[in-house]
């Protein structure tokens, strides 16, 4: 993941996206940002490696979450209760309000798109889940 967003970060290096910005700087693509990302996706696949399925819906609920705003709540695949990551869905799960943070620009997160299908395809993630091994 930080391979392929580093990758995309310097192949767009000065070139405008739809929302008129480049993909790079202040509340945009940083390499804190890609960071993160990379952290969540390894997340993603150790908590769910039994199941392909559960890992791409991990891996989109991360793609979601970056687009999630206040007016347009992007919590679909997050999990659910007050133990989840996910700080909307333990507010709700608490019932208290939830200010939305650390979402990204539409333009930056669609430019990441391609990546995140990528690196979500089933083929790819059949190769370390656990419920493909057999016991020798």
């Amino acid at each position: 993941m930080g391979t392929r967003l580093r990758r995309l970060k310097a192949q767009l290096k000065g070139q405008i996206l739809s929302d008129g910005k480049c993909l790079s700087g202040k509340n945009r693509l940083t390499e804190h940002e890609i960071d993160n990302l990379q952290s969540y996706y390894g997340s993603a696949i150790r908590r769910n490696h039994s199941s392909v399925q559960n890992m791409r819906q991990a891996i989109w609920a991360i793609f979601l979450h970056k687009l999630s705003t206040d007016e347009y709540p992007q919590h679909g695949f997050c999990p659910i209760g007050e133990d989840s990551w996910c700080g909307f869905k333990k507010a709700e799960a608490s019932g208290k309000s939830y200010k939305q943070k650390n979402s990204l620009p539409v333009a930056v997160v669609e430019a990441m798109r391609p990546i995140f299908r990528d690196l979500s395809h089933p083929d790819l993630l059949k190769n370390v889940c656990m419920e493909n091994t057999k016991p020798e």
